[in-house]
């Protein structure tokens, strides 16, 4: 019980001597002879607490009862900190809602047996959904399924004829499979009958819970943010943000942070467990007819193997679920940066129907050492405009100005954030409005990738993000060989930007965790 558990945080009440006391002190405010409240004797604490719940549960007055309990353990321990806790739990117990207290009780009874097939972020978006635009749910971010709606039967919602809690149950139900609408339903058509409520508001009611479940793209952007370490190195924080994208933008549906800095080691090895605790996130997402994974990254994560973190126990990769692409964090802070970005976009999507993939691709190579490497690029051969990169300023730029139908780049070899050409290049290219980049992280023959892409057709180009994804699938997660297994792809959507975290894209890189949180 949950006032069990919050008196077990007295740290007196292992001291039988001390919950005599309590016994007393109550009894003095309960009885008119001022006897010690009864229980049954316990041997140990947890029992005890247990013990005094139920008297308080049971008395003829609960909530007298608790008011005693209350006054009691204000009186004997007031500096406490659990003394918080049991406030919350009693004002939890004793505050009067909307419903019946029997139809609560039902509801909170099916909402228990419901909860492990609820992912939190459902519930988040549900009760956002209830209090409307503009208002926030007056919730604490902790709770279970059950605490949210009797936490929700005590706050009034902006329409003051139909309780916050239903158009919460509603919403809830409009987002549930089939198997668990049904019965909730029920539960709601029950209360509202009980009510009284008007038939118009009774109609309204029903109409949200048949509402669809969202069908839009729904995208989740994990953006991972480089901070500087007090002993030097690189050190990064991650922040998940779940959208529901339709005609009108981008829509918050729940955020998630992760306080701790990770090294780079530290991402590759234990980095990907993120999406395992977030699970509820990629549930959600996974809930729609469309679902993406971004990762925002700065230029030394950009050959980052995102695709390979799991979402479970066994490590199954996020890859095969849904499209996992990168994308540039930098890019998002610079508002200058946007014009060639948009017009290269739409190049992406406007092509001649008729063309190849590779006739909107241009490719990036660079000159490397040893008797094999005129070889490796023996591929590119008339297969698109190639750029061998030397570190030069302007080459990017100058190169893309003779080639205005790029939209897409292929890099032939992999992304290396030590190497200054790489970078440089691959900063060039996306500074210059380049919106897609693909490219082999094991460095091999860029062969079989021009052989891929050029399968395509020009009217294929927008969807690069789900073929790659069946790619991965189909490769044998332990053949290294299989390019398959190691292809990366930024996919930069300049209209997939959540505007109203403008200022924080545009904000010089953290230093520190705590100056992030004052921006």
């Amino acid at each position: 019980m949950r006032l069990a558990e919050a008196l077990l945080g007295f740290p007196d009440a292992i001291d039988a001597e001390f919950r005599h006391t309590v016994l007393k002190e109550m009894g003095a405010q309960l009885h008119h002879d001022r006897r010690p409240v009864e229980i049954r004797q316990s041997a140990t604490a947890s029992e005890h607490v247990l013990e005094l719940s139920r008297f308080c549960e049971r008395h003829r007055d609960p909530e007298t009862a608790l008011h005693a309990l209350w006054t009691t353990l204000e009186f004997l321990r007031r500096d406490e900190a659990a003394l918080v806790d049991l406030k919350g739990c009693i004002d939890w117990l004793t505050r009067r809602g909307r419903l019946p207290e029997r139809q609560l009780a039902r509801l909170e009874e099916l909402c228990d047996r419901i909860a492990p097939s609820v992912p939190r972020a459902v519930m988040e978006q549900a009760a956002q959904a209830a209090c409307g635009a503009g208002r926030r749910a007056p919730l604490r971010g902790r709770e279970s399924l059950p605490e949210a709606v009797h936490r929700l039967d005590q706050v009034r919602g902006d329409d003051d004829n139909v309780p916050l809690v239903l158009l919460f149950l509603a919403e809830l139900a409009a987002r549930l499979p089939n198997r668990l609408r049904g019965e909730l339903r029920e539960e709601i058509g029950a209360a509202a009958g009980l009510l009284g409520l008007r038939d118009e508001d009774r109609l309204a009611l029903s109409a949200r819970t048949r509402q669809p479940a969202p069908g839009g793209r729904m995208i989740l952007q994990l953006r991972v943010e480089e901070v500087s370490a007090p002993a030097g190195g690189e050190q990064y924080v991650i922040e998940a943000h779940l959208y529901e994208r339709d005609e009108a933008g981008l829509r918050l549906l729940a955020k998630r942070e992760r306080q701790e800095r990770l090294g780079r080691r530290e991402l590759v090895a234990s980095g990907a467990d993120v999406l395992v605790t977030w699970n509820d996130l990629v549930a959600t997402g996974d809930h729609g007819e469309d679902f993406r994974i971004e990762f925002l990254l700065p230029w030394s994560l950009l050959g980052h193997p995102a695709d390979l973190w799991g979402i479970d126990a066994d490590g199954y990769r996020i890859g095969f679920r849904c499209p996992v692409v990168v994308r540039s964090l930098d890019r998002l802070r610079e508002p200058s940066w946007r014009r060639p970005w948009q017009d290269r976009w739409k190049l992406l999507h406007n092509g001649p129907a008729e063309a190849q993939v590779l006739a909107r691709c241009g490719w990036l190579a660079i000159d490397e050492p040893g008797a094999g490497a005129p070889e490796r690029l023996a591929g590119l051969k008339d297969r698109g405009p190639v750029l061998r990169l030397r570190g030069k300023d302007g080459d990017v730029r100058r190169w893309l100005d003779t080639h205005a139908d790029v939209a897409c780049l292929g890099l032939a070899f992999a992304y290396e954030p030590t190497d200054e050409r790489v970078v440089r290049g691959v900063k060039d290219a996306v500074r210059e409005g380049i919106p897609a980049i693909i490219w082999r992280r094991d460095g091999g023959d860029p062969g079989p990738l021009v052989s891929r892409l050029g399968e395509l057709a020009a009217e294929q180009l927008p969807s690069l993000p789900e073929l790659l994804r069946r790619w991965r699938r189909s490769a044998q997660e332990d053949d290294v060989a299989d390019m398959h297994n190691h292809l990366t792809l930024l996919w930069d959507d300049p209209d997939c930007i959540d505007v109203s975290h403008a200022r924080q894209f545009a904000a010089p890189v953290w230093t520190t965790i705590e100056q992030e949180r004052e921006q």
